[in-house]
């Protein structure tokens, strides 16, 4: 999964020839057990390689650049785990190689920039929300997207169990009980122990709010609780971050697995996600025709340059290929792709995010411009 570090490296490339290798794969069937997906990737390669040697590459040098790829050619094991995509990205050694749930089409990209626009869904920090995972005697932190689960460390901020705190005040209210009556201290009255749970318990959960607080005191995304249900409704008394999820995942979350803990939660933000789209949307449509939005992709390019995008819309079936010169804010589009052709939407995308600003990439019927441009931007001024 793409998480957090692998986009930053994505965006930053460090060398200036880049290739990106995106194609669909299956599950099951018999594209998998005939080799389908496989000989897609082959056939990537060829195109790869043909898009090398017209930059004047020897033949060596592009089989050395093209390895990484080339073996799994040859990975059963790989080919018999796959998702609904298979994304490669190659530089001078560097490699990421994913297997997303999402369907690519067929795209080779050679190029300054690594080719990201179908990843849109992985790549937006609206996307991204944290999960809290609960149980007596365990505590656990995860940074996740809608795609993605991440494990983030948590062990310095936050108590390891309500046992050790649950332990260290009832030695508390014995040795207080000792001192005052001269006796051996025994739990008098309605509740007794079970009161004396219930302190340690909410001890013990505002220890856990108050380590997670020293680290999420300037965040804004979503985070949901998983635990039992009494648990998590003990934690939502006292917690202070501003925005906790109403709703929990329910159960034990140290028997689910990280997947399924992701899955659940994202059932859970989905709703909240959807409303900032929905948001972004209307917002555009508010301020349509005024200097705060455009359609116009070299105003966009130069804008997002600038740093003043705030969101871009593009469409997920259109390339819009050309060149743009940031000195001479001038762009110049292919009518056909090229071997010098630059693909515009994606590096608009690319400088959207670059300046914390944020992508949807939309069926036609989605954009929020009623004209044809496959393009379509939210300025922040």
């Amino acid at each position: 999964m793409i998480n957090k570090q692998y986009l930053h490296k994505l965006l930053h490339p460090s060398s200036n020839v880049n290739i990106s290798i995106l194609g669909p794969t299956h599950r099951y069937g018999h594209q998998v057990t005939q080799g389908h997906d496989a000989l897609t990737l082959k056939n990537n390669l060829k195109e790869a390689r043909n898009r090398l040697k017209r930059l004047g590459w020897a033949e060596e040098k592009i089989h050395q650049f093209l390895k990484p790829a080339r073996e799994l050619l040859y990975d059963d094991h790989f080919w018999q785990h796959q998702s609904d995509g298979l994304a490669i990205y190659l530089s001078e050694n560097f490699r990421q190689i994913h297997r997303l749930p999402v369907h690519f089409h067929n795209m080779v990209y050679v190029n300054e920039d690594f080719y990201l626009k179908p990843l849109s869904p992985f790549t937006g920090a609206k996307n991204r929300f944290f999960i809290l995972c609960l149980s007596q005697n365990e505590v656990a932190f995860y940074e996740a997207t809608a795609y993605s689960i991440t494990s983030i460390k948590i062990d310095d901020l936050v108590p390891e169990s309500m046992e050790a705190m649950g332990v260290a005040e009832g030695e508390k209210v014995l040795q207080s009980h000792a001192v005052m009556t001269g006796h051996p201290a025994q739990y008098h009255g309605h509740g007794g122990f079970k009161d004396h749970q219930e302190v340690a318990r909410e001890k013990y959960l505002r220890a856990i709010d108050k380590g997670l607080m020293t680290m999420l005191h300037d965040e804004h995304a979503p985070m949901v609780v998983a635990a039992v249900d009494e648990l998590a409704a003990a934690y939502e008394a006292v917690n202070s971050y501003p925005h906790l999820v109403a709703d929990s995942v329910s159960g034990n979350p140290f028997s689910m697995g990280m997947t399924a803990i992701q899955a659940h939660a994202w059932e859970e933000v989905k709703p909240h996600f959807a409303q900032e789209k929905h948001e972004a949307m209307a917002n555009y449509h508010r301020l349509q025709n005024s200097e705060q939005t455009s359609t116009n992709i070299g105003e966009i390019l130069y804008a997002a340059e600038e740093g003043r995008v705030d969101t871009i819309f593009t469409r997920d079936d259109s390339n819009l290929w050309g060149r743009y010169v940031l000195e001479e804010d001038k762009v110049t589009l292919h009518p056909e792709r090229t071997s010098t052709s630059h693909c515009l939407l994606n590096k608009a995308m690319i400088k959207t995010l670059k300046n914390s600003g944020h992508v949807y990439n939309l069926p036609p019927s989605q954009m929020p411009s009623d004209d044809t441009s496959p393009i379509a931007a939210l300025f922040r001024y």
